[in-house]
């Protein structure tokens, strides 16, 4: 009889609960197929792949544990089973078997037997009186052993009551709710957590199969078939496969950290990211308008980098620079003084980035609170988010500086109108990240 016949023979009797009879692989298979659908939307971002692996080896030993305690379980309900259906089985016969062993009956008709044997002989006659000496003797042993024999199966009974006793107890804590032998229950609950890692790895190794391909220009290997009947243990390998691969990978990778003015002249040729006229007038039109927000936008080129490597972008700030006043005899800045007690504050909008897996559309805005004066020796203050990691900076970028700024005094300031008398002549975007030649 094979392991599935015999569950279904332990469930049709009512010994064993039908979840038993499901196996793992198709709990898998069933969830993923009607939970996830490769036409849907993955809420994972592709671009934030190397936040998912850990997640993933994560995953993958939670699935692999969750299996092996449901295999456990269904191996301790099916013995339970087991034994009860033998308890309430054998019981009957056992009882039998130990009444014929201790040979009461038998032991009372050889006592009736010696008795009747007795009554027949004459105790006049010498002969006689010998017999029946010798089956009164017979009798009294016998009735000896059938006393015996009463005492012994009583005793029998009464651990056979407790025995059944016990058996019940037991039994009835199979079924308590909250139980540590609720076999069945702890299996519905490894089973849940089991399902929610199945569908939450597999999208994620999705977003890891595309944030590779989209980040790193690399191919990952294709993904383990969700429908198979080894779908954990094929996943274990190809997550295995992954951090392999990301570590050869990360053998060449460098950190950075570049400036990137926007009105000074920077690029080939003199040019500037915006130019210094457009600069002064989108600061004239942010005073006439009632926001008084100053708004650029511009595009980063792909030469602030070199172009064979794979740019991800792990922080970002900004700063303001204004003219200098540098006394003389000294080579002090008095501007660089005044100014660092001034914050201005900033929102800031990445480029738009599906081509690295984000769904189309522009990204939330990042707030940046600290905008301190470029040199700074408290600045800049950096940001980090998952909405910035890994992000490609070549783009169209949007920055919005507020119209009021932190000073040191309690009067209004108003940046865009001049701090203290200098007035803002360029915005700096810093940017820190990871580059992999």
């Amino acid at each position: 009889m094979t392991w599935a016949t015999y569950k279904q023979s332990l469930c049709n009797e009512k010994y064993l609960h039908e979840c038993f009879l499901e196996s793992t692989q198709e709990i898998i298979r069933q969830s993923i197929a009607k939970s996830y659908k490769p036409s849907q939307p993955n809420p994972y971002i592709p671009r934030l792949y190397d936040l998912y692996l850990g997640d993933l080896a994560t995953l993958s030993d939670r699935m692999a544990l969750y299996r092996k305690e449901m295999r456990e379980l269904e191996i301790l309900a099916v013995s339970a089973a087991t034994e009860r259906r033998m308890h309430l089985a054998s019981r009957s016969f056992e009882r039998t078997l130990a009444k014929l062993q201790l040979g009461k009956e038998i032991s009372e008709r050889k006592a009736e037997l010696a008795k009747d044997v007795a009554s027949k002989f004459d105790p006049t006659i010498p002969l006689g009186t010998g017999f029946r000496t010798d089956a009164i003797a017979r009798q009294n042993i016998s009735a000896l052993e059938a006393n015996s024999a009463s005492q012994e199966l009583t005793c029998l009974t009464s651990r056979w009551d407790l025995a059944d006793q016990i058996n019940d107890e037991t039994w009835t804590r199979f079924n308590e709710p909250g139980n540590a032998h609720n076999y069945c229950e702890r299996w519905q609950w490894a089973k849940r957590l089991l399902i929610e890692d199945a569908q939450e790895a597999l999208q994620k190794a999705l977003a890891v199969s595309v944030g590779i391909q989209t980040v790193l220009g690399m191919s990952a290997s294709p993904l383990p078939d969700e429908t198979s009947k080894d779908f954990v243990e094929e996943f274990t390998l190809w997550t295995r496969a992954i951090f392999r691969e990301m570590e050869i990978e990360d053998q060449t990778a460098q950190e950075f950290g570049i400036v990137v003015p926007l009105v000074q002249p920077i690029l080939p040729g003199g040019r500037s990211i915006i130019d210094p006229n457009t600069f002064k007038q989108e600061i004239a039109k942010a005073k006439a308008t009632p926001d008084g927000a100053l708004e650029l936008a511009f595009t980063l080129p792909e030469l602030l980098l070199p172009q064979e490597t794979k740019t991800q972008l792990r922080s970002i700030a900004l700063s303001f620079s204004t003219e200098s006043d540098i006394v003389d005899d000294t080579g002090i800045d008095r501007s660089a003084q005044r100014l660092a007690y001034a914050r201005l504050q900033a929102e800031l909008e990445l480029p738009e980035q599906s081509h690295r897996g984000d769904a189309a559309g522009t990204l939330p805005r990042a707030y940046v609170g600290e905008v301190f004066v470029y040199g700074s020796s408290q600045g800049p203050a950096f940001i980090t988010s998952k909405q910035i990691r890994n992000a490609d900076i070549t783009g169209q970028w949007r920055i919005k500086v507020m119209p009021r700024a932190v000073y040191q005094d309690s009067l209004s300031c108003e940046p865009l109108r001049g701090i203290d008398g200098y007035q803002v002549k360029d915005i700096k975007l810093h940017l820190r990240g990871v580059r992999k030649l």
